[in-house]
This record gives structure tokens, sequence and C-alpha cells, in this order.
């Protein structure tokens, strides 16, 4: 990440050879990374979809209601915390460090919500609203963690590369891992 703002503070000057080869290496690099990033979330995806999570909490006989808060958690939980979120990381320099705690929040939550499908079968009462806070926890760290990840796609990836970068993030799911290296090195 260094060479990259060293870069843009000094845009109006012009690189020597070594210095464009050295900021071409660190974007092709986290090009890459940023396309594995969202392959490796739209793997899993499916771990944290309304639909699966609905069939789970139906085996544990709660109230309906309960069951209808599944995806008013997730939308909400998502959007609510971008608008504070969007206010403050406006205009900041760097905002990594909201990602890497909202990330910390989203891993907490996952794991939190792994422990209490593993212990469904102890006390479904205790179990119960405490899947609900984790995942409650995993869409805040959602919402939180979206903005500075835009912000940081915006300052990293190339204007002419986004299209390309976000591509090959959606559809990189079902594509195999060597084209996908192919298509990321061709553009």
């Amino acid at each position: 990440m260094r060479p990259l703002l060293k870069i843009s503070l000094h845009r109006q000057n012009p690189l020597s050879a070594e210095q464009a080869v050295e900021a071409a290496q660190t974007t092709r690099r986290n090009f890459n990374l940023g396309v594995a990033n969202g392959v490796l979330g739209g793997l899993l995806d499916p771990l944290s979809n309304v639909f699966v999570l609905t069939l789970f909490l139906t085996k544990l006989n709660p109230p309906q209601f309960v069951i209808g808060l599944l995806p008013a958690i997730s939308s909400w939980g998502s959007l609510l915390p971008q608008m504070v979120v969007a206010g403050k990381v406006r205009g900041q320099r760097r905002v990594k460090h909201w990602y890497r705690r909202a990330a910390i929040m989203r891993v907490i939550g996952l794991s939190g919500m792994a422990v209490c499908a593993s212990l469904v079968l102890v006390n479904t009462a205790v179990v119960l609203p405490l899947f609900f806070g984790f995942y409650l926890l995993y869409a805040v760290g959602n919402g939180v963690s979206g903005i500075p990840f835009i912000e940081m796609v915006g300052k990293i990836v190339p204007d002419h590369r986004k299209g390309t970068f976000f591509g090959l993030r959606q559809f990189g799911v079902d594509i195999p891992p060597a084209e996908l290296a192919k298509m990321a090195h061709a553009a």
C-alpha cells in the first residue's frame, strides 16, 4: 500500500522507470487480491443466506415472527450502519481501519453462529437469542465494511479497470481459477 500512497501524492511529478514498474506491480497485486477477495466472499455467501438460515431455525421450532426477523436483520443490519459510516469515512485519506474493524465483527459473528449451530441440541432457549445476536453482529459488520471497501477500491483500482475488477469479482465464483487468472492478466 505504501508505494500507491507515495505515487498518488506525487502524481504531478513524472515517475522514474523504476517507480513506474513498482507501481504497475503493486496495482496488479492489489487488483488480483481484490478479485480473490470477491471470489472467496462469493463462495461464502451461501453460508449467510437468509433461506439457509431460515431452514436451520425452523428445526429449532421458534415462533414464526422470530423467523421473520432474519430478512429484516439482514437488510436493515447492513443498511443502517452505512448511513453512519458514510459520513465518517467521507474525505478521510485512510479508511482501512474501518474495514478491518468490520472484518473482525464479521468473523466474530460467523464464528458465534457456528458455535450456536453446534450447541443447538444442548439448550434451544439459550442458543436462539445468542444466534440472533451473532447474526446481527455479522449483518452490522457487513454494513460497516461496505463503504470503506468502495472507498479503497476507488483509490486503488484504476478507473479503466473498475468494470473488469467488479465483473471478475461477481462472476469469479462460476469461472475456473485458471481461466480467472488468464482474464485478470489479459485485462
